[in-house]
């Protein structure tokens, strides 16, 4: 018997989870949600710890065994998450959920996901139409403006994030205007989805607990289904959206890209692709990710390494000049 709660608890506990499952439009039952429920329903006892609660749900039963996750490929391979976590108070993941499509119709509904990490934690969810750059800025601007605007984001290299040009030094709609709202793009390695390990993940929620329990047959059957997810997802990490939120004063445009260095088969050196230009780096660096930095507004390039969560050191710079197209685009900010 535990000595910090009474023989009660657990009753309580178990009967909190019935009453979450049983509960219409309830998306969220596991120990979160009843630590939630719990300061509500008994704001006069002590509430359980987290870790009692999810012993007893395992205890009795109530819990679901989930593949554990693969730890240790990241600092293996020196991801920069250190210097990602720098670039902002406020950092937001950005993606488009795989193709989904409803019962009896041919055409694929699109969603686009949001996960903010940093001082607020929150999952958000949208139906749009299409995976397209225009759908992207307005998705973001409709999150600006309900939510936060963060410091930097996170995306992916897909069509409707980083558009291609065959020109090299140039950026796409998505980053260019991202650098207006002054927000720092960040794009992820190529095929390497655990990059967007925590939009990743809100993308299987989705999934789990909106998309599969629920046989949809139209948009509108989806919409307020939706709203209500959104709602018990925003409760469940108990988001508030900041009244009055401090911004860092002097925002100077830059691109950063997460690459993984590949072999220069011309030569013993390492390679990566940034923005249609091939950068060369020293070779003891092929195969571990780097982190490069472009400056828009002194149109210069740093490669940055960073590993076991020290500070990145600078292991190669050049000069990366502006494509006069996309300089034109950024001349109010650059």
């Amino acid at each position: 018997m535990s000595r910090l709660y009474s023989a009660g608890t657990d009753q309580r506990v178990l009967a909190l989870h019935d009453l979450l499952r049983g509960k219409p439009g309830a998306f969220f039952t596991g120990a979160t949600a009843i630590h939630h429920a719990w300061r509500t329903r008994y704001p006069a006892t002590v509430i359980p710890s987290l870790r009692y609660i999810g012993r007893t749900l395992r205890k009795h039963g109530r819990t679901t065994v989930r593949q554990p996750r693969q730890r240790g490929a990241a600092r293996y391979l020196c991801y920069p998450e250190g210097t990602l976590a720098s670039l902002g108070a406020s950092r937001l993941e950005v993606d488009f959920i795989g193709r989904k499509f409803l019962q009896g119709r041919t055409a694929p509904v699109h969603f686009l996901a949001f996960s903010l990490l940093g001082e607020r934690k929150l999952k958000y969810f949208q139906r749009v139409e299409a995976e397209t750059a225009e759908v992207t800025m307005a998705g973001c601007q409709a999150f600006f403006d309900r939510f936060e605007r963060p410091d930097m984001i996170k995306i992916d290299n897909g069509f409707g994030f980083a558009a291609s040009s065959p020109w090299p030094g140039t950026l796409s709609a998505v980053p260019i205007w991202l650098i207006t709202q002054r927000v720092t793009p960040v794009f992820t390695a190529p095929r390497r989805p655990w990059n967007q390990a925590s939009v990743e993940g809100a993308n299987s929620v989705f999934a789990r607990k909106f998309w599969n329990r629920f046989r949809f047959r139209s948009p509108r059957e989806v919409d307020p289904r939706l709203v209500q997810f959104n709602r018990a997802y925003q409760e469940y990490l108990g988001y508030v959206r900041p009244t009055r939120r401090h911004r860092a004063t002097g925002f100077r445009p830059a691109v950063y890209f997460i690459r993984k260095v590949s072999e220069d088969p011309r030569g013993p050196r390492g390679l990566v692709d940034l923005a249609r230009v091939q950068v060369r780096v020293p070779a003891p660096y092929i195969n571990l990710f780097v982190l490069a930095k472009w400056d828009l507004t002194s149109e210069s390039l740093s490669v940055l390494f960073e590993r076991g969560g020290a500070q990145p050191s600078v292991i190669h710079q050049q000069a990366f000049p502006l494509h006069p197209t996309t300089k034109a685009k950024l001349s109010g900010f650059i």
